[in-house]
């Protein structure tokens, strides 16, 4: 798994976590949003874009 360490700016590493995103690998984006946000709390894009990770990441309900 990439960290934060591993890129070279916030830019690079939001970068990844849009590009993860964007390819529905939300499980694998999941962590870099939470990342983003909490360095970020107030951009929208982030806290959207962590909620859909995880609604996507959660594991489903079998019990319906």
């Amino acid at each position: 798994m990439l960290s934060q360490g591993d890129f070279k700016n916030p830019i690079e590493y939001a970068k990844q976590a849009n590009k993860l995103f964007e390819n529905n690998d939300f499980q694998a984006a999941y962590p870099f949003y939470q990342t983003l946000r909490s360095n970020n709390p107030e951009d929208p894009e982030f806290n959207f874009r962590l909620g859909v990770c995880m609604m996507y990441s959660e594991p489903e309900n079998k019990s319906r």
